[in-house]
């Protein structure tokens, strides 16, 4: 049983992580050509992959609790993956945001937005990986904690230069 419920969160941070790299697909189709078929494509796959990760979320606790299995870790089960469900959404609502919105960003801050784009899927794909080692080796997760937060340090800086870049033009 133990196995099984090991392989349902393992299927999960997997899910976690495609879906980081299709966000990151999406965002890239959207600053070259904006909504097109392919970015719609993307979009969908993405909206499939909120729905399986909710799907996981919740079969992944409801055995734990049916079985009780990690009685004295369940609590902290199931805020992590509350909160890495949490991502899965917020790379679906971003997307919806772009689908619908279809913001105009200048050819200048193109670059300042793939490149949020990639240090936000790289602290994604690290905090995958710190959620892997808290599941197989506790030791080894400040080994990757810290890239999560150099990724989301950087990303701050150049949402900083962002706003400053946009906000400051007419």
């Amino acid at each position: 049983r133990t196995k099984a419920l090991e392989n349902r969160i393992e299927e999960f941070l997997d899910l976690l992580s495609e879906s980081g790299m299709t966000f990151r697909q999406t965002i890239g189709i959207y600053l070259a050509d904006g909504v097109t078929k392919q970015f719609t494509a993307k979009l969908r796959q993405i909206e499939q992959m909120e729905g399986r990760g909710d799907d996981l979320r919740r079969s992944i606790l409801a055995e734990m609790y049916r079985e009780t299995l990690l009685p004295d870790a369940r609590g902290d089960v199931m805020q992590l993956l509350e909160s890495l469900d949490v991502i899965i959404n917020k790379f679906e609502e971003v997307i919806w945001y772009f689908a619908t919105e279809k913001p105009k960003i200048p050819k200048d801050l193109r670059g300042e937005f793939g490149r949020l784009t990639e240090l936000s899927c790289a602290c994604v794909e690290a905090l995958v990986l710190t959620s892997r080692a808290f599941f197989r080796d506790v030791g080894s997760m400040k080994d990757h904690m810290h890239k999560v937060l150099f990724h989301e340090s950087e990303a701050d800086e150049v949402v900083s230069r962002l706003r400053s870049e946009i906000f400051g033009r007419d």
